[in-house]
């Protein structure tokens, strides 16, 4: 009953915002596991339902225990540089962010990001977070809850196959170029 409300309320806020974004085309796309708008490319909204899609699987298979809310689902928003500098025009140099809601996760990231491709990992990472705060019933530790995030950002297809594990690119350049943590401080 309460997730057919949250669908209805769902439909009538996607139903209402799409006319006052003008001219854009606000796309819709829904899954089991979450609902996509965005008012970027067709193309690169697929894209990003592509990536989430190969994420699921990923993580049903390293993770199969992770679970979301059993209320409302996480929305995702593909929006267009012009629609992004709108509602985040307080956040600089960021291709994407978080913010909470009751029960639930809005991730928000910008298609005209110079690195669009690693706007996906963005998502997936902060999908573990939300899957990893639904599934335990008990604190994480900052390195294990950050660990896993950074793992499953990583999942890529390449000539058909599922890779997961290899380096994030920022972040391999961050490890080579920066100070490292003191053990005790990620330990901590």
């Amino acid at each position: 009953m309460v997730q057919r409300v949250a669908r209805g309320l769902l439909a009538l806020v996607a139903t209402l915002v799409a006319p006052l974004a003008g001219a854009a085309q606000w796309l819709h796309y829904s899954e089991p596991d979450f609902e996509l708008y965005g008012d970027a490319s067709p193309k690169q909204v697929a894209e990003v339902v592509r990536n989430m899609q190969v994420y699921r699987l990923a993580r049903d298979t390293v993770l199969p225990k992770l679970k979301g809310s059993d209320v409302v689902r996480p929305r995702i928003f593909v929006l267009s540089g012009t629609t992004f500098a709108k509602y985040a025009n307080s956040r600089r140099n960021v291709a994407g962010y978080v913010t909470g809601r009751d029960f639930g996760v809005d991730i928000v990231i910008d298609a005209s990001a110079e690195d669009w491709t690693g706007t996906s990992s963005i998502v997936q990472h902060e999908l573990t977070h939300y899957y990893l705060h639904n599934t335990a019933d008990f604190a994480l530790q900052a390195w294990f809850n950050e660990g896993l995030a950074e793992y499953l950002s990583t999942l890529t297809v390449e000539r058909g196959k599922l890779r997961i594990g290899m380096p994030a690119g920022a972040r391999w350049l961050h490890l080579h170029q920066l100070p490292w943590m003191p053990l005790r401080e990620v330990l901590g």
